[in-house]
């Protein structure tokens, strides 16, 4: 009987998951131009970027990584990813960007990590093509900084019938 109870549980809270979950994505889906006018996104355009990330970590070693990634519908999920070094949970994260000049935008990202994960950047445009940051993650009493390069190199692939992935 408590074996029944446990995976009944289990199941109520892997479905309550699975709505809460969609019913996020279908809000936001519809919240989209809402949120678009509280951010003030930088003006990138379309197509496969390639990003040179550096992070120093609290050892004072440096990791350093590259990444291409197709942004074919919007750029602004060029810089929606977690500089932290801790695992996002279930609540995600949530990303800001105010416009502090012509050029220069401050970015903010709040993630659902234990002890709680924060980082702040400043974004640098350069062109529409190009861009730097830099950036401090918070993750309770642990800061990393961590910087970027990024630029343009192409054009999106178009199939018939195809959606892309950034949202």
């Amino acid at each position: 009987m408590s074996k029944l109870r446990t995976t009944r549980r289990r199941l109520s809270f892997l479905a309550l998951t699975v709505g809460l979950v969609l019913s996020s994505r279908l809000s936001s889906a519809q919240d989209v131009a809402t949120e678009d006018v509280a951010n003030e996104w930088p003006a990138l355009r379309l197509g496969i970027w390639e990003s040179v990330s550096r992070r120093v970590l609290p050892s004072g070693k440096t990791k350093t990584w590259k990444a291409r990634l197709p942004v074919c519908h919007h750029a602004r999920s060029i810089f929606w990813g977690y500089w932290g070094l801790k695992q996002v949970g279930i609540g995600g994260c949530a990303w800001e960007s105010k416009k502090l000049s012509d050029s220069t935008y401050r970015l903010r990202t709040r993630c659902d990590v234990k002890g709680g994960g924060n980082s702040e950047g400043l974004l640098t445009v350069t062109s529409q093509d190009a861009y730097e940051l830099t950036i401090t993650t918070k993750e309770g009493k642990q800061v990393t900084r961590g910087s970027a390069t990024g630029h343009r190199v192409g054009d999106c692939e178009r199939k018939k019938g195809a959606e892309g992935h950034d949202e």
